[in-house]
């Protein structure tokens, strides 16, 4: 099966969550387990789909290929700022 590229993203730099599981963000729990979230950011909206696990006052995020099942693309660690609420930020390590 062909795997197609991930969107471009710009690492190290947090992007405001719009929604997660088709609602507004409210809660950094909203993230744990198997998810699909919408970022606004530098490069545009962005969906991101897979999977959340607790981290110190965050959440560490997986996102996969193929609707969720597929490969590792990324990691992401979610969590809230005070000027923009919950953001979503690329972590520059290897998957």
């Amino acid at each position: 099966m062909a795997h197609s590229p991930p969107e471009t993203v710009v690492s190290g730099v947090p992007d405001k969550v719009i929604e997660v599981q088709g609602r507004a963000p409210c809660d950094i729990e909203k993230f744990e387990g198997p998810t699909t979230f919408i970022l606004e950011g530098k490069t545009g909206h962005h969906t991101v789909t897979g999977e959340g696990a607790p981290w110190p006052d965050a959440v560490r995020f997986h996102e996969k290929d193929a609707g969720g099942e597929g490969r590792d693309l990324r990691v992401w660690r979610v969590y809230r700022l005070t000027d923009m609420g919950l953001v979503a930020e690329s972590l520059a390590e290897r998957v």
